[in-house]
């Protein structure tokens, strides 16, 4: 990945991609089956302001679902899926060289393609 943040991103992302230390923890708040996605956050309150939002859909119901989104019944039949599933926030530790960092979004976002190959860790959502 260095090469690749290097290659393709501006100067300000790789910049702050060499600050970062060689281990680095990163949060994700996700439906429980969806822990193991691309998109990360270093920041945990963020990763928690996600948990909440999907909290919200699942209690609004698939009905309120779909008449804010005007969504398909193929988008609903995805959603209905994962709002019978419980909602966490997960953590994980993993090597800076394994990611990629985006800061134009104000969600301290980190791309990790392969986290599958690490520990994850399901965090207390309070």
């Amino acid at each position: 990945m260095p090469e690749l943040m290097k290659t393709y991103f501006d100067e300000e992302h790789y910049n702050k991609w060499l600050e970062l230390p060689d281990q680095v923890t990163v949060y994700r708040g996700a439906f429980e089956s969806c822990q193991e996605g691309l998109s990360w956050s270093l920041n945990e309150e963020i990763a928690v302001r996600f948990a909440n939002q999907y909290i919200s859909m699942t209690n609004k119901g698939a009905s309120y679902l779909r008449a804010m989104t005007q969504m398909n019944e193929e988008g609903m039949k995805l959603i209905d899926e994962k709002l019978g599933q419980g909602v966490s926030v997960y953590s994980m530790n993993v090597k800076k060289a394994d990611c990629l960092l985006f800061v134009d979004r104000n969600e301290e976002e980190v791309f990790v393609p392969n986290s599958d190959k690490y520990f994850i860790s399901e965090l207390e959502l309070t």
